[in-house]
């Protein structure tokens, strides 16, 4: 989920069900892209190892086939987050837990 900002409760809920929060940086925005929702998405820098705050990068392409490119910061924000966030969110953590003891 791409956003200008999180509020701490919210950004924490996502991460706990397996969404990544991502923030645009200072000066960019929705707008700033002129993004109307009917662009596609991707982002790159998902696969390989989930640290905290690191980077990852949007591309957009828009309906006339142009695309924009921008950097996205994670806001997974500690290592025990991106532990969650590995898992698929914080009940599936806790389920491998609970079978890795049992």
């Amino acid at each position: 989920m791409v956003a200008e900002s999180y509020e701490r409760i919210h950004r924490s809920n996502l991460i706990g069900m397996g969404v990544m929060p991502l923030q645009f940086p200072e000066g960019t925005d929705r707008k700033s892209l002129k993004l109307t929702g009917e662009e596609t998405i991707s982002i790159s820098g998902l696969s390989g190892e989930i640290t905290a705050g690191q980077t990852l990068t949007m591309t957009v392409t828009y309906k006339d086939r142009s695309t924009a490119t921008c950097d996205l910061k994670s806001r997974i924000d500690t290592a025990n987050e991106a532990v969650y966030f590995v898992h698929g969110g914080i009940l599936h953590y806790v389920v491998r837990e609970m079978l890795k003891s049992a």
